[in-house]
């Protein structure tokens, strides 16, 4: 079955073809974009832990004040931005 898909998806520069094969291509990634996602929020998380017991002389060392630090380490695991 997935040749048959595979072999429908090179059909053609146009038409339900290459919309077929983009959506698998889709499809078999979304796992791995959802694992990839999920490895990001747990890092940030962990990340953000990490901020709150770090020490004066190394909020120095990176730049930071403590009021900016705690911004940051209280944001949620899905928030990029610092």
């Amino acid at each position: 079955m997935s040749n048959a898909i595979l072999q429908r998806s090179d059909v053609g520069s146009t038409g339900h073809g290459q919309t077929l094969g983009g959506l698998f291509n889709v499809l078999l990634r979304l796992p791995l974009m959802l694992l990839d996602l999920m490895i990001d929020w747990q890092q940030r998380s962990e990340d953000r832990a990490t901020m709150t017991r770090l020490s004066d002389d190394q909020m120095h060392d990176i730049g930071l004040t403590r009021e900016e630090l705690m911004t940051m380490a209280g944001k949620s695991h899905w928030s990029r931005h610092n």
